[in-house]
């Protein structure tokens, strides 16, 4: 039997690590770039975790691409945006991650085994307990001021993404954004996903 508070604090510090590092190598090798963007990206869900990012270089380039296909500049740019699979620092770091993996893991046997001793209903929801935790790791890499330096815009996208997202799983992301990002940030995703 598990504790899933006492994962949930292992899992924590692991994620925060991780990113951590990922940033750390982000700033090395994007710091002639502007970075717009950065999130903890789910895999199959949150079956797996590793991280994404933008340069607005990329924005500007596939922007343009799809204003060539027809779209408006205003769509275009909202679908570069929102869409982290466009973007070109997609799971570069995944070995910084397999550590959170592992735990992730853990949980899910333990969950479906039904093995975790402080579950008292049948309510609980892993994505909901994953969720809360990236959420949580990313307010406190804001809050130590990691992307207070360059490559990272002032205004910059920080949340949660999913390469193809789901309607359940653009909840998350909406969820997220409101929660880490401006206000602008948030709107232009409302758009995005509502469009």
């Amino acid at each position: 039997m598990i504790l899933l508070k006492n994962i949930k604090l292992e899992l924590a510090e692991d994620l925060y690590f991780a990113c951590k590092q990922d940033i750390d190598l982000i700033i090395k090798d994007l710091k002639s770039e502007s970075v717009f963007s950065y999130a903890i990206l789910g895999n199959s869900g949150f079956d797996s975790l590793s991280s994404c990012a933008c340069t607005r270089k990329r924005l500007e380039s596939y922007t343009h691409e799809l204003f060539e296909q027809g779209l408006t500049q205003k769509k275009a740019c909202l679908i570069a945006e929102s869409s982290s699979d466009l973007w070109d620092y997609l799971n570069k770091n995944s070995q910084f991650f397999r550590s959170v993996d592992k735990l992730i893991e853990k949980v899910q046997d333990a969950f479906y085994d039904g093995e975790i001793e402080d579950i008292t209903d049948d309510t609980t929801d892993l994505d909901d307990f994953f969720f809360d935790i990236s959420v949580q790791v990313l307010s406190k890499l804001k809050d130590d001021n990691i992307f207070k330096t360059k490559p990272f815009e002032i205004d910059m996208f920080l949340g949660i993404q999913f390469s193809d997202p789901t309607d359940g799983a653009k909840k998350y992301i909406l969820n997220s954004v409101e929660k880490l990002s401006s206000e602008n940030w948030y709107q232009k995703m409302l758009e995005a996903y509502s469009s």
